[in-house]
């Protein structure tokens, strides 16, 4: 584990760069390369440059477990990572047992009194909603007991996907939030990938954070 890759977004990469990532993903410019997968819908209007910058991701995601991608407010973060989601959470792709995505505003609108401890708890069942929403096989699953804390739900829905097989959780926009939600957001994941061997995190930042933590966040 230890600090993600960090890499700033402004432009499609040069060939030279693109050489060691052509057997990442085959027939990438064949209609039928994009799945028709419930997970994430087909995306209509995914460019050459977006998909070229999703197998950058997929081939960085093969040697680390934790990304950091920044970039300006408006050069396309959250489009890419929706497209990345779509392309690679695809029965035998790269994260075979999902790919799921929450923003900061569905993490940042916690009551500020609550304590340590319930916050990682209400930060937990946000991660766990996203993940029983996308997946609803996942509400069915005695994986654990609605008695248990937010944590402990979400460590054993994690476990169960962990046995499909890789996935993927996105945080978008993690400058955006406030620093207290930032840090517990960063101390559930950090314990989250300890807890499991197959997830992999990406985040997305205007701006290059303070390396501490998971993301360098």
């Amino acid at each position: 584990r230890g600090e993600a890759d960090k890499f700033l977004l402004l432009q499609a990469p040069q060939h030279a760069e693109s050489v060691a990532m052509v057997n990442v993903l085959p027939n990438l410019d064949a209609e039928h390369a994009w799945p028709s997968w419930p997970l994430w819908p087909k995306v209509e209007d995914a460019s050459a440059c977006r998909l070229m910058d999703s197998c950058r991701l997929a081939f960085n995601f093969q040697q680390r477990r934790s990304l950091l991608l920044y970039g300006e407010m408006g050069v396309g973060k959250s489009v890419l990572c929706r497209e990345f989601c779509a392309h690679f959470s695809a029965p035998g792709r790269l994260f075979a047992a999902g790919a799921f995505l929450i923003d900061e505003a569905s993490l940042d609108k916690l009551p500020i009194a609550l304590s340590r401890e319930d916050l990682v708890d209400a930060i937990a069942l946000k991660l766990l909603g996203e993940l029983v929403e996308r997946q609803p096989v996942l509400r069915d699953k005695p994986a654990s007991s609605a008695h248990q804390g937010g944590w402990e739900r979400l460590r054993a829905t994690a476990r169960y996907l962990d046995d499909a097989g890789s996935w993927l959780f996105v945080i978008d926009g993690i400058s955006e939030m406030s620093e207290t939600s930032r840090e517990v957001l960063v101390s559930v994941l950090d314990r989250l990938l300890t807890a499991t061997s197959r997830l992999k995190v990406l985040l997305t930042s205007r701006r290059q954070l303070p390396a501490s933590g998971l993301g360098g966040v």
